[in-house]
């Protein structure tokens, strides 16, 4: 009888076709993926790195804040109540008015500030001038809610504040000698 074809037996032996597979050492698809990750990797290294630069740049060149003496600068007229004493006599109250100005301070009026002490160390772009009488000014600190920084020393004090930005009090006293003195308890109104 004949067969239909060759029988699939142990007795025949199963080939396969071999193929030619081209030589790749092993580490080089491998290379491929570090290299791929790497390129990867830095761009967005490179991105973030480039954002924070520039959050950085932002961040350093912050804008100049106004000066907050600004709003409280300007003309005034002045209410000046001088109160004298001397050993031996009675205290003698005087009341003048003299149109002034409150300015930012600049170094020179240190020459006339009635304090008369070196107050150099003090920052001057948080001083003022405050000119309530000819020839008679103070050049305190003030800080940005309107109050001027008290001081005391030797024959000489002044507190005060500025109750809004048109009106302001203030006291400078203790000034004279051992056996006379006298002090200004001052109100202004922003000249209009």
């Amino acid at each position: 009888m004949p067969s239909a074809g060759p029988a699939l037996t142990s007795d025949v032996p199963l080939i396969k076709k071999k193929t030619a597979i081209p030589y790749q050492p092993y580490h080089q698809p491998l290379a491929g993926i570090i290299r791929d990750q790497n390129k990867t990797l830095t761009m967005e290294s490179t991105k973030g790195f480039r954002i924070f630069l520039i959050l950085l740049i932002l961040a350093g060149c912050s804008k100049d804040k106004p000066d907050f003496r600004t709003k409280y600068l300007g003309n005034f007229r002045f209410k000046i109540v001088t109160e004298s004493w001397m050993i031996g006599q009675p205290t003698t109250y005087d009341t003048s008015f003299y149109d002034g100005a409150i300015r930012k301070f600049e170094l020179t009026d240190s020459q006339n500030d009635l304090e008369g002490s070196d107050n150099s160390a003090a920052n001057p772009n948080e001083r003022i001038t405050i000119e309530f009488k000819k020839n008679q000014l103070i050049t305190p600190l003030i800080n940005e809610y309107g109050t001027i920084i008290s001081k005391s020393g030797y024959h000489y004090s002044h507190r005060g504040y500025f109750k809004n930005i048109d009106t302001i009090e203030f006291y400078v006293g203790d000034l004279g000698g051992l056996g006379a003195g006298y002090s200004y308890n001052v109100k202004g109104g922003r000249i209009k």
